[in-house]
């Protein structure tokens, strides 16, 4: 893991943020670590990422002046439990037990069991789609008798 950190220290001292950011995001994968996640947020917000240091810094469960702004932006982008959750790279949902990610955890996974947070669309009172689905089925059938309607002349010919 030191390796990783000091060569991100490395390139984030060279002006290669970029470069950086990939290898923090390869030891964040293997390794949980919260001087990492605070690097790693911290390169994110000087690449101009606010939303997604606001995420790790939320996860490490830093407040001050310098993560105020990135929390507000990870808030607004990511505005409801579910959305912040998921916001979180898997690794630091995983590895990262702080009160804060808990209660955010309970609040996704409540969310979640609603039906629109489970991804399904909001079709309203009715089936809007009962119209189209019905046009799709008349579609198919009538192509299908004007298939057989044609094989069979080719045949009787």
């Amino acid at each position: 893991m030191s390796t990783g950190v000091e060569r991100a220290r490395a390139d984030l001292a060279a002006g290669r943020a970029w470069k950086a950011r990939d290898r923090l995001q390869g030891v964040v994968a293997d390794c949980v670590d919260a001087d990492v996640l605070d690097l790693l947020a911290t390169v994110y917000s000087q690449m101009g990422d606010l939303p997604a240091a606001g995420a790790l810094w939320f996860a490490t469960g830093r407040e001050d002046e310098a993560t105020h702004t990135c929390l507000i932006a990870w808030r607004e982008r990511y505005g409801g439990e579910l959305a912040q959750w998921r916001s979180i790279p898997r690794p630091v949902r995983k590895g990262v037990r702080t009160d804060a990610m808990l209660t955010l955890e309970r609040a996704a996974r409540r969310a979640q069991d609603t039906p629109r947070g489970r991804g399904s669309a909001d079709t309203g009172d009715g089936a809007w789609w009962d119209p189209v689905a019905l046009a799709v089925i008349v579609a198919v059938c009538a192509l299908i008798g004007i298939g057989a309607w044609t094989v069979l002349q080719w045949i009787w010919a």
